[in-house]
């Protein structure tokens, strides 16, 4: 839809004219929006977790794509530092607690 979605360590995913780079929204979150954003459906989906190897439950969000409105949180057990995936009618992605991890699958 000619918009790019951009986390960043500011705690914000920003959604950019990709033709002018112009902001379009901004979404804060709890925690640095360190894994990279996906988009399906219309939502762009992001979970928070930064570098600092600070421990706790941490969201997972899920964003109208147009106008940056929150549809829906989860809270995961741990720091989310990978992009999500769809497929089959859920979202799938991944915490981490340490050396140890939870993969999710939200419908």
């Amino acid at each position: 839809g000619g918009i790019v979605y951009v986390g960043n360590r500011d705690r914000y995913v920003h959604a950019l004219d990709g033709r002018t780079g112009e902001l379009v929204w901004k979404f804060q979150a709890e925690d640095w929006a360190f894994a990279s954003p996906i988009v399906a459906g219309g939502v762009v989906y992001f979970g928070v977790g930064s570098l600092d190897q600070s421990e706790g439950a941490r969201h997972f969000y899920a964003v109208d794509a147009l106008t940056g409105e929150e549809l829906w949180k989860f809270q995961a057990s741990g720091r989310i530092m990978a992009a999500a995936c769809t497929g089959d009618g859920a979202v799938y992605f991944a915490s981490m607690i340490g050396a140890n991890g939870t993969l999710y699958a939200v419908e």
